[in-house]
């Protein structure tokens, strides 16, 4: 199984166990294992059963339903690649 290492509510590492609790007490660790539909990674918080990834901007908000991070004006959906711009609050074109 994959694991999360917890340090209080916040994910410390990622590692693969054979048996999360038998390796929580050897490691005498929190271990919270993951999957893909509940996905994990270092820095990500744990409440209420779900990992949650930390927020990318000031901005941003948490939608609670999703649990994913919105900006504060949707992304542009005309098919063009954009990059969100904290200083200015809105999306600006990357140019490829």
């Amino acid at each position: 199984a994959t694991a999360a290492v917890m340090s209080g509510n916040v994910v410390s590492n990622i590692i693969v166990v054979d048996d999360i609790e038998q390796s929580a007490k050897d490691l005498n660790a929190t271990l919270i294992e993951y999957t893909a539909e509940n996905p994990a990674g270092i820095g990500w918080t744990y409440s209420n059963g779900l990992f949650t990834p930390p927020q990318p901007f000031p901005s941003w908000t948490l939608n609670q339903t999703t649990n994913t991070w919105e900006p504060p004006i949707p992304h542009p959906s005309d098919g063009n690649l954009y990059s969100w711009d904290e200083p200015s609050g809105s999306w600006k074109p990357i140019q490829v």
